[in-house]
């Protein structure tokens, strides 16, 4: 393998109260070798401050898993990995195959084994976000899929940014485009990840869709289901690809499993432009 694009990656084993930083070379085939692991590629503070270049090939993501989501090089288009397939939702939520040679400034991935599968229909996002976290019995990053009939379901896209680039709340109350659909059978990809992460991914619940007949998707803003199906892969370990342009001098992932009192952090080192 020849990622070529990032020199740092960091691996946190939330076990028995340690964050054990470990080299990403194994004999293990990658689903052997990453099994129960989210690999984020970039962090969400970047992202929310502007920092929208790609440095991630999409292609390299599959090392890591075949569920996930994410966005593309100057924001363009939001991403849908499902089934081991890559998406792209461009701004008017119209649904193509990502070129896998486009470079990523953020993403999140996984292989995707359930460790829980249950049903629910007629509820809404806050009612259906307060079940599951009712359910969670352990505050560590999930990897979800709902798949099923959608009453509604609210998405959003956004154009490709120009530099000089503005924050991300800026592009999303200046550019964001939202659709919403009704009676639509399709696929939400998400994540939960907990507070601790926040620098890192966005706290809580983050979801992508892809309906069935793969023509629509983008960034789920609310929703309502019919009927449908939740798949949850619990997942106590997570490692990161942090671009090597970058000085990453204070970039502090704070991690607390269960029971444990006491935060371990991990730091990334300086690193020359």
């Amino acid at each position: 393998m020849n990622d070529g694009r990032y020199c740092m990656l960091f691996r946190m084993v939330v076990l028995a109260g340690l964050a054990v930083i470990a080299g990403c070379r194994s004999p293990l085939l990658p689903r052997q070798e990453y099994d129960d692991t989210v690999t984020h590629a970039g962090i969400i503070a970047d992202l929310a401050g502007g920092r929208y270049e790609g440095f991630y090939a999409v292609s390299n993501l599959f090392r890591y898993g075949n569920h996930g989501l994410g966005t593309f090089d100057r924001l363009d288009g939001e991403m849908i990995i499902h089934s081991g397939r890559v998406y792209r939702a461009d701004v008017d939520g119209m649904l193509s195959a990502a070129d896998p040679a486009v470079l990523t400034p953020f993403a999140v991935v996984t292989f995707f084994t359930p460790d829980r599968i249950f049903d629910i229909e007629q509820v809404g996002m806050e009612r259906f976000h307060r079940a599951m976290d009712i359910r969670r019995t352990a505050d560590l990053p999930e990897a979800l899929e709902v798949n099923g009939r959608f009453s509604s379901i609210t998405l959003r896209s956004v154009p490709a940014q120009d530099e000089p680039y503005v924050p991300l709340a800026q592009v999303l109350e200046r550019d964001q485009r939202m659709q919403t659909h009704t009676n639509l059978h399709g696929t939400m990809v998400g994540y939960y990840f907990p507070a601790e992460l926040s620098a890192l991914h966005p706290a809580g619940y983050h979801w992508h869709f892809i309906d069935a007949e793969r023509k629509t998707g983008g960034h789920v803003l609310d929703f309502t289901v019919q009927q449908a199906r939740i798949a949850v892969d619990i997942s106590p370990k997570v490692q990161v690809l942090l671009p090597e342009t970058r000085p990453y001098r204070a970039v502090m992932i704070p991690v607390r499993p269960p029971g444990v009192g006491r935060t371990p952090r991990v730091s990334a080192p300086p690193v020359a432009d």
